[in-house]
């Protein structure tokens, strides 16, 4: 048995292009878990914000831009959210 870990590239990408040739989408939002159960911890997301062409960071009342080497770094991404990249 194989999981889907397994199957990911070490740095999530940000712009699927160079892995999905004939379909191109942009990640614009990223659910991520601290902590060792899902059931317990901590969440976090990351939205991308067209207008203001940015990242922004939601932790609880905390709220603040994420430069967007950041989210390539991040091992710790629990839900991606992708736009069909001719739609955004």
């Amino acid at each position: 048995n194989t999981t889907l870990a397994e199957h990911l590239p070490n740095e999530f990408p940000l712009n699927t292009k160079s892995y999905l040739h004939h379909f191109n989408y942009k990640l614009i939002g990223m659910v991520t878990h601290l902590g060792e159960f899902t059931s317990c911890g901590h969440y976090t997301a990351d939205v991308y914000s067209a207008k203001n062409r940015t990242w922004i960071h939601y932790d609880d009342e905390n709220v603040g831009e994420r430069h967007e080497s950041d989210m390539r770094c991040s091992k710790d991404g629990y839900i991606f959210v992708y736009v069909y990249e001719p739609l955004f």
